[in-house]
């Protein structure tokens, strides 16, 4: 939730529908035909679908301020959005792509009201797909908390009624996901796309576990800053697609890889 919503209650919940649920709703629906498509269930698959379309109508309908260029949290105020609820909207596909632009704007503006450590794992995940991910200020709230003395992580920025919240330790995906860039494309992770941050860190390595073993990925700029030494280790049952800053793919088998890039 965010600092200010009682009991975790979006404003404006009592009176109507609210952005924050309508577009979790969307995304798990999104998701849920999906993984029936997966496995085959194609009837389920397009009932989720079909349905997963007409709420994300209904979001854009009811929610985007084209005026203030975001999503509205509720219905009965226009001027009110929330980090999160726009991060929902984004996420679940509800928010169309000519939209990222305003979105862009407000969200570096910095004044909608912010998320808790938990909800801020899907913000980043919103700023990543807009391509204004702010690697630097994921740590901030964490260095505040080492900075406290603690050992492990606060449940929100508010209260800090609990110290050891498994939800706060997000940034551990991130760096796997976004830093160094390694996702899955398929279930079970046979399709790996590897697309790292090179202008985040000077130097970086790690690696995601999957069925097959680890993907691992590491780099190293040069003394000069200008190129970087890539390293890539591909399981066995794993293919691969590497994309650098510049855009510019490889695809990877299984092995140990390594290459130059600008």
């Amino acid at each position: 939730w965010c600092p200010g919503w009682k009991r975790g209650v979006p404003p404006g919940a009592e009176e109507g529908p609210v952005l924050s649920v309508c577009a979790k709703y969307a995304g798990v629906l999104k998701q849920a035909s999906d993984m029936c498509r997966w496995v085959g269930n194609d009837l389920n698959a397009t009932r989720y679908q079909r349905l997963y379309e007409r709420v994300s109508k209904a979001i854009q309908s009811v929610f985007w301020n084209e005026e203030r260029g975001f999503f509205m949290e509720n219905v009965v105020d226009s001027s009110y959005g929330s980090q999160l609820g726009n991060a929902y909207a984004i996420l679940s596909g509800a928010a169309a792509p000519e939209q990222y632009e305003s979105l862009r704007r407000v969200f570096l503006e910095g004044n909608l009201p912010s998320a808790s450590y938990m909800g801020m794992f899907f913000v980043r995940m919103a700023w990543d797909r807009l391509g204004i991910y702010d690697y630097k200020k994921l740590f901030d709230p964490y260095r505040e908390m080492l900075d406290y003395g603690l050992s492990t992580w606060a449940e929100d920025p508010v209260y800090w009624r609990s110290l050891c919240h498994g939800y706060s330790a997000h940034p551990l995906v991130d760096c796997v996901t976004i830093l160094l860039g390694i996702k899955p494309v398929v279930p079970g992770a046979a399709r790996v796309s590897i697309q790292p941050r090179f202008d985040l860190l000077e130097s970086a390595g790690g690696a995601l576990m999957t069925p097959h073993g680890a993907v691992s990925v590491s780099w190293r700029c040069d003394s000069k800053g200008i190129e970087k030494n890539a390293k890539v280790e591909i399981p066995d049952g794993v293919v691969a697609v590497f994309t650098d800053s510049s855009g510019c793919q490889r695809n990877l088998s299984a092995g140990r890889h390594e290459f130059n890039v600008p």
